[in-house]
């Protein structure tokens, strides 16, 4: 399904297209919606070491692979991404961010390929290190455990695999929080994140993991707020409406919700913004 949408910062209008697996022309900063604080970014990158085969999967979140670059010379990192657009975007980032520290000569070890993260098109037991940032969640259930077989295959023997995620740690809060996103998602178009995203609980990442053949090495808590108002721009398209529309969605799902609930998740409605704390998300480590 496609839509015509008007940029009013720049005035353009483009046409958004979603694809199985894809997000399309969904063209999202994720750097504007997702804030890392510097502390976190290294507990995520922290198993990174000089001369590692470094793949970046679903790698919108650019800053994991310029944190990398920055910090190690002789590394080599493949970034991977469904979106050209996502890829696109990441080469001309990383590129101003190292012209800007006279580096620019690190950009040369980045291999950019467009491709699904369930069939990876690389040789068993090719990576030293895997960075997966907010992606496995993209995917629905079955996808999930596909894709990271596909990871432990291309891992080797003594590899590593980080993972940033929201893991929740019971239905309650998965549901509120997936019902909440796929409402801002079916909002804003984005007929495939609709479909196919499943926000997983912590039992259920360990058990996937565990069927595929990982075990979990290390694993870091990360604090993290969900705000609605920073997604105006990027996911819903400068509509107050849409932003409004979502606010009463919202309301109507925190009716339902204990005093408990709502005391721990510290949810604020502060008329224009909606926000809550995310329970849990952290970056996870694995090993085979």
């Amino acid at each position: 399904m496609t839509h015509k949408i008007h940029d009013p910062v720049t005035n353009e209008v483009f046409d958004t297209d979603m694809s199985a697996e894809s997000h399309g022309n969904r063209s999202v900063d994720f750097s504007k919606i997702h804030w890392v604080k510097k502390h976190d970014l290294q507990k995520f990158t922290s198993l990174v070491e000089d001369w590692d085969k470094v793949l970046d999967l679903w790698c919108w979140y650019w800053d994991a692979s310029l944190s990398v670059l920055e910090s190690w010379k002789n590394i080599k990192i493949y970034a991977l991404d469904v979106s050209q657009l996502q890829l696109d975007r990441m080469k001309q980032y990383i590129s101003n961010s190292l012209l800007e520290e006279n580096t620019h000569s690190q950009s040369l070890n980045i291999d950019y390929k467009k491709w699904s993260m369930i069939d990876l098109p690389y040789d068993d037991w090719y990576f030293d290190k895997i960075l997966r940032k907010m992606s496995l969640h993209e995917v629905d259930k079955y996808a999930q455990f596909l894709a990271m077989k596909e990871v432990y295959r291309t891992l080797k023997k003594w590899g590593l695999i980080s993972l940033r995620e929201i893991f929740h740690p019971n239905e309650e809060f998965q549901s509120f929080f997936q019902d909440t996103v796929r409402k801002k998602d079916d909002l804003s178009w984005f007929d495939t994140q609709v479909k196919n995203r499943y926000f997983f609980t912590w039992n259920e990442f360990q058990k996937n993991v565990k069927d595929v053949g990982f075990i979990i090495h290390n694993e870091f808590d990360i604090n993290s707020r969900f705000k609605t108002r920073i997604r105006l721009n990027q996911e819903l398209w400068w509509d107050e409406e849409k932003l409004a529309e979502w606010h009463q969605y919202i309301r109507s799902l925190i009716e339902g919700k204990d005093d408990e609930f709502i005391k721990k998740i510290e949810y604020k409605d502060h008329g224009d913004n909606i926000e809550f704390n995310i329970l849990q998300k952290k970056v996870v480590q694995l090993s085979k």
